[in-house]
């Protein structure tokens, strides 16, 4: 059997139209469902890829920031607050439950 060819990123598509991203989605889906409980539905399933999405485009940061063009910066700042808001909606929770930071700070108290 022939190898698939492999294509640089800059030439996938949104939306579906890309192998490479929907292989990529099933696989971030399959590793999911193994991370959730038993009992988990679309709505657990909804949030935990919401976490996912904000973690992956946190990790682009550096990258996107030392490029230097500020509007650049300030759009992925704007998608990640976007992101943390649907969370708050969907789950009740605070920014700083969500963040992180209130876990942190128990941590460091409990040391």
């Amino acid at each position: 059997m022939a190898e698939r060819e492999r294509r640089s990123p800059d030439l996938w598509f949104q939306n579906g139209l890309s192998d490479e991203v929907v292989r990529c989605a099933m696989a971030a889906r399959r590793q999911m469902r193994h991370e959730l409980p038993d009992w988990a539905g679309e709505h657990e399933m909804t949030i935990a890829q919401l976490f996912i999405a904000h973690e992956l485009l946190a990790s682009t940061w550096k990258h996107v920031n030392r490029a230097g063009v500020k509007e650049r910066s300030f759009k992925l700042a704007e998608a990640l607050a976007d992101i943390t808001q649907v969370l708050v909606d969907l789950t009740g929770r605070t920014e700083d439950q969500i963040s992180g930071k209130l876990e942190l700070e128990r941590r460091r108290r409990g040391r």
